[in-house]
């Protein structure tokens, strides 16, 4: 359990130091907190005029529009560059398990990725409370919705980051999940063929409805339940087991063949 921790640490400390990621966060949040702040100016905004939970969960869908896209372009590469840099022969003599390794450096990113957000998020809470706009309810309801809308997204797409690259180019994944996000969350499923709408779709639109009454669009009322959201967030995490179960399989095997 510690070499995990200390995997764990290491990781982390790798990904949360690298300036790209943060310089893409660093503008999305930019245009969130003006769009947050200019919601904030009207008392018939959703975020004023409308309880806690509900605001909660809408700014937190809201910014799964884009980051857990920067965070799976940005882990895409982890796992080649450990490959480049030779750590995998400084691993492979380290009395441990793949599977581990894999863990390690998973719950590393993920938790590298998911710190800007927890700060973004942080601010907005505090500068909602003190401005009076929400009560201080919203900070917990702000966390809650990390935990069922922020945290499934970003280990979906972290998950196959890791993965997919061992077997397909960098640039080539990464202009496929760019596509994948977008087409698969938010295309209708009415105008065009998409998973979004199914219980694959890992952009938090079931706990957005189901847990927090959201809405997606003008007039569309809650359309699925909070049952439906615990199916679609153990679906979830279910396909990030099974990608990184096969990911440690094939790292193995890669390692038998060489």
């Amino acid at each position: 359990m510690n070499t995990l921790f200390g995997l764990i640490k290491s990781e982390y400390r790798m990904m949360i130091g690298r300036r790209g990621p943060w310089l893409a966060y660093g503008v999305v949040f930019l245009f969130h907190s003006l769009a947050i702040l200019q919601m904030g100016e009207s008392s018939a905004s959703p975020l004023a005029a409308l309880g806690p939970w509900w605001a909660a969960g809408e700014i937190l869908y809201i910014l799964n529009l884009f980051m857990p896209l920067i965070a799976g372009i940005s882990a895409a590469d982890r796992l080649a560059r450990d490959r480049s840099l030779k750590v995998r022969e400084l691993q492979r003599g380290a009395p441990l398990p793949q599977g581990v390794l894999l863990a390690g450096k998973f719950l590393g990113v993920l938790a590298a990725a998911l710190t800007p957000n927890l700060f973004f998020i942080s601010g907005i809470a505090a500068w909602a409370v003190l401005a009076g706009i929400q009560p201080a309810l919203f900070f917990p309801s702000l966390l809650a919705g990390f935990a069922a809308i922020t945290i499934p997204a970003f280990a979906f797409v972290i998950a196959f980051s890791l993965a997919c690259p061992l077997v397909i180019p960098i640039r080539v994944y990464q202009v496929l999940l760019t596509g994948y996000w977008f087409w698969g969350n938010y295309l209708p499923p009415d105008v065009f063929p998409t998973l979004n709408g199914t219980l694959l779709t890992p952009a938090g639109v079931y706990a957005l409805q189901g847990f927090f009454g959201g809405r997606v669009g003008i007039n569309m009322m809650a359309a699925y339940t909070a049952g439906e959201a615990v199916v679609n967030i153990a679906i979830l995490l279910t396909a990030v087991f099974a990608v990184l179960a096969l990911a440690s399989r094939f790292l193995a095997w890669r390692e038998r063949e060489s």
